[in-house]
């Protein structure tokens, strides 16, 4: 009887889904509201020479150090904001000295590619004071 049950669901998700493709995937809408609600805690990666911070943010007030493990020489830094609309916010990569590797302030929309970042990070601190808007940062040992 599961058989029965699981091609018709199948079927149907397939078909609800292709009705949903234009309004995810139309050029001028590539972000829309509706897609990822605010609010959520960030989303966070943290592995060995890999750290991911990603958060959808409104009036969003937040402070957090990350240790990190890298073991090259260097790394790779990429970000994307979008839909920025107030507040401040920055990511810093230090050393294990603590001395300042990276900084990017976050104010505003930007995508960046792959900005590479001389230095072992051993920690990433992220600051948001009454932030609004989408931020994605992705940071690769090299």
């Amino acid at each position: 009887m599961s058989r029965y049950f699981f091609l018709p669901t199948v079927l149907l998700c397939v078909a609800l889904s292709a009705g949903c493709a234009d309004s995810v995937l139309a050029p001028d809408n590539l972000v829309p509201e509706d897609l990822i609600p605010a609010g959520l805690p960030p989303a966070v990666g943290n592995a060995t020479d890999s750290f991911g911070f990603a958060v959808t943010a409104q009036d969003f007030a937040f402070e957090q150090v990350y240790p990190l493990t890298f073991t090259g020489e260097a790394s790779t830094v990429g970000l994307t904001v979008v839909r920025y609309a107030g507040g401040e916010a920055t990511l810093e990569l230090l050393d294990e000295a603590g001395t300042t590797l990276y900084t990017r302030n976050l104010a505003q929309n930007v995508a960046e590619g792959t900005q590479t970042v001389p230095g072992r990070p051993a920690r990433a601190v992220v600051r948001f004071e009454d932030y609004t808007g989408i931020v994605s940062i992705g940071v690769n040992g090299e």
